[in-house]
C-alpha cells in the first residue's frame, strides 16, 4: 500500500529547527549501516534506539545503543526521534503507542522518502481492461500469437497478470451504466458485455474501421476512421444517422483526416485525427484534437502539431491525449507529462498515477529518425507524475494496445 497519504515528509532543516527550539536531543531508531551514516552527516544523535536486544548497551561511533523497553515514558519527551530504518511502518506504530506525534515528536528519515516513492509505483494495484486490435493470424503484419480482443488485467505487488476474455480486433472501449462497450473495427461490430464478460449484444455497425466511442446524453457516438464520419445510435442502439465531419470526408472510404478516438467536454464531442489538411497518406501528419459542433462538423482546434494522436480524455478537469507516434502524453495546461520511446495509445489516470499503453510501431525508420531509438515491447507504463518514477509491465503475445479502462 502507498504511504503517500500517511507520511507528511519533512526536511532536515525542519528537524534541526525543532531540536533548537525545544532544546531537546536527537535520537535515531535503527542501527542501519545504510541510513545511519546519512544522519551523522547532518547531526550527531545522543542515542540510538534499536529493537535488536543483542545491540543493547553497545555503541556505534561512541553513541550508546539502547533497547526501546529501557526508555521511560518521561524520557521519550527528551528526544526528537528520527526513524532510520526501512521498517518505518512498524516503528511509527510503536512510537504512536507511546503517545508521540509524527513531525512533532518524531519523523521518518527524509532520505527514506525514495523508498516510499518507489513503493508507490512498485505496489500500485489496479484491475483494468485492455483492448487489442491484433489479427488472429500471427504470420500477418498486424497479427500476434495471442491475437486481439478484450483482456482482463490485474496489477499488484504480486505481479502483472492478464487474460483474454473476448476475441476480436477491438479498438476503443467505454463503460456506460453497468456495461462495457467495445468496437471491433475489422468485423464491423459493437460488442456489449457485462462485468462477467457475458456478451449482452453484438451490433453490426455496417462500416469497417470504426474506432472511437463516446456516450453523450444517452446517445452513443462512433467514429469511423475510413469515412471520417460519426455514426449516432440512440439508447436502444438503433441507428439515428451518420455525419461527415468536414467537406473532405465522404463515403469513398479514402480517409483524409483519419479520425480515431472520442471523448467529450460538457456534452461536446472531441476527436483526435492524424491530419487536418487531409494529406496524411502523403506523409503530412498535421494531427489535431478538435471539437465537433452540434452538426458534428469540425468546430474548434484544441491541440495542434500532433503525430498520430489517440485517446483524448479529461482528467482533473483538463484534456489529456496520447501523441502516439512521438510517444508523448499531453495534459492540458501542464503540457507534456510523459515521454516514451515507443508508440503510446490508451491512457488512464488514478490520482497521481498514469496508466499508459504501448504498442509496437510499424514506422521504425521514421521513428528512429525522430528520436534515435525505438522501444518495441508492448505493455503498460505505470507513471507517478509527482515523483517522476515509472515502471513498465510487458504484455507478451500481443502487438497493439488500443485502449485502457479501469475495471
Amino acid at each position: 500500500m502507498s504511504l503517500s497519504k500517511k507520511i507528511d515528509w519533512v526536511s532536515w532543516s525542519f528537524i534541526l529547527n525543532i531540536l533548537e527550539q525545544k532544546k531537546i536531543h536527537l535520537a535515531v531508531w535503527g542501527k542501519s549501516e545504510d541510513w545511519l551514516p546519512k544522519v551523522l552527516r547532518k547531526h550527531r544523535p545522543k542515542l540510538i534506539i534499536d529493537s535488536n536486544r543483542s545491540l543493547d548497551s553497545s555503541k556505534y561511533e561512541d553513541i550508546l545503543i539502547t533497547h526501546p523497553s529501557k526508555i521511560s515514558q518521561e524520557d521519550w519527551q527528551n528526544y526528537y526521534i528520527v526513524i532510520c530504518s526501512s521498517a518505518y511502518r512498524e516503528i511509527r506504530g510503536e512510537l504512536q503507542k507511546h503517545g508521540l506525534l509524527e513531525n512533532k515528536n518524531f519523523s521518518v528519515l527524509p532520505d527514506l522518502k525514495d523508498i516510499q516513492l518507489v513503493e508507490d509505483v512498485a505496489n500500485f494495484s489496479c484491475d483494468f481492461l485492455v483492448t487489442s486490435s491484433d489479427h488472429s493470424d500471427p504470420t500477418s503484419q498486424r497479427g500476434s500469437l495471442s491475437g486481439g480482443g478484450v483482456y482482463q488485467c490485474n496489477l499488484s505487488s504480486d505481479g502483472f497478470f492478464f487474460d483474454k476474455k473476448i476475441s476480436g480486433q477491438y479498438r476503443e472501449i467505454k463503460k456506460y451504466q453497468d456495461n462495457f462497450y467495445a468496437v471491433d473495427g475489422f468485423s464491423n461490430k459493437l460488442t456489449v458485455f457485462d462485468k462477467s464478460f457475458n456478451i449482452i449484444e453484438e451490433l453490426d455497425i455496417k462500416h469497417s474501421n470504426c474506432c472511437g466511442l463516446e456516450f453523450v446524453n444517452n446517445y452513443l457516438f462512433i467514429a469511423n476512421s475510413s469515412r471520417d464520419s460519426i455514426i449516432v445510435l440512440d439508447n436502444n442502439l438503433d441507428r439515428v444517422d451518420e455525419f461527415f465531419i468536414s467537406d473532405l470526408a465522404g463515403e469513398s472510404g479514402n480517409s483524409k483526416h483519419h479520425i480515431n478516438d472520442l471523448s467529450s467536454i460538457n456534452s461536446q464531442l472531441i476527436v483526435t485525427m492524424f491530419s487536418r489538411s487531409g494529406f496524411w497518406r502523403n506523409g503530412v501528419f498535421d494531427g489535431q484534437l478538435v471539437s465537433l459542433d452540434e452538426n458534428l462538423k469540425i468546430d474548434q482546434t484544441l491541440f495542434t502539431g500532433l503525430l498520430q494522436p489517440h485517446t483524448p480524455r479529461v482528467f482533473d478537469g483538463e484534456v489529456a491525449l496520447a501523441d502516439s507516434f512521438s510517444g508523448r502524453v499531453i495534459h492540458g495546461s501542464k503540457g507534456e507529462v510523459f515521454q516514451a520511446d515507443g508508440f503510446i495509445r490508451g491512457i488512464e489516470k488514478i490520482g497521481p498515477t498514469w496508466m499508459l499503453g504501448q504498442s509496437q510501431t510499424l514506422y521504425l525508420e521514421r521513428r528512429v529518425g525522430a528520436s534515435g531509438k525505438v522501444f518495441l515491447t508492448t505493455g503498460i507504463y505505470i507513471f507517478n507524475h509527482i515523483s517522476k518514477v515509472y515502471a513498465f509491465h510487458p504484455m507478451p503475445g500481443i502487438k497493439n494496445i488500443h485502449s485502457l479502462i479501469v475495471f
